[in-house]
């Protein structure tokens, strides 16, 4: 069963947000060039990423020469759902738990049950676990 498993994107991104939320308390930026020396992660693939950072206003940039970007928004409220799926929809597990797919055992498929179960219980996970947990 591989369909739990995260895309290198969303590890990656996961990744760049929790160095980064560190800064919500020291207030002192993070460059792209440190995160990618910590993380092992290539810089030009961190500034794809921070894009979308940027576009959720969970971080902002700070410019010069001591620059980087700063996390603005309070790690304890912002769950690892909100970092990987606030601007799309977290893909569905099984293709009859999408919302207009067609499947002719739609009514009382016991399959069915199963997937939504553990569509809820990963979805609920994600929105539980707030960045300031797994950072402190």
């Amino acid at each position: 069963m591989s369909f739990l498993k995260a895309s290198t994107k969303e590890q990656y991104l996961l990744r760049l947000a929790l160095r980064l939320a560190k800064t919500y308390y020291t207030r002192q930026p993070l460059s792209l060039q440190q995160v990618a020396k910590q993380e092992k992660i290539s810089e030009k693939y961190l500034e794809e990423l921070v894009v979308f950072l940027k576009q959720q206003g969970l971080v902002r940039a700070k410019l010069g020469r001591n620059g980087g970007y700063i996390f603005k928004k309070n790690p304890r409220l912002v769950s690892v759902w909100d970092v990987l799926f606030a601007e799309k929809k977290y893909p569905k597990l099984a293709t009859c738990l999408e919302h207009n797919s067609f499947c002719p055992l739609v009514i009382g498929c016991q399959a069915k049950i199963v997937w939504q179960k553990v569509q809820t219980e990963v979805e609920k996970t994600l929105n539980k676990v707030t960045l300031n947990s797994l950072i402190s």
